[in-house]
């Protein structure tokens, strides 16, 4: 059984949008941020419902790329 592997544009989206502006995105309901794209959840059927999508850097300050947490169970905004 063979993977897809499922393709955006880099400037697309919430990952897109975190890695090009540098800022850190938190949404309860990732249907409110008007920068979420559903082409993903779309082709594999997945239901997004919490995101924190943050950017990852270099020791340099150079960023690497975007690191997306999506769904979060359970607690508080911090610690929980």
């Amino acid at each position: 059984m063979g993977k897809e592997i499922i393709r955006i544009p880099s400037g697309s989206g919430i990952p897109g949008h975190c890695f090009v502006s540098g800022e850190v995105i938190n949404l309860e309901d990732a249907y409110t941020g008007p920068r979420f794209h559903r082409e993903v959840e779309l082709r594999t059927g997945y239901r997004t419902r919490s995101l924190l999508g943050m950017p990852l850097y270099k020791r340099g300050g150079e960023r690497l790329g975007v690191l997306e947490l999506l769904n979060k169970k359970r607690g508080g905004q911090r610690g929980g």
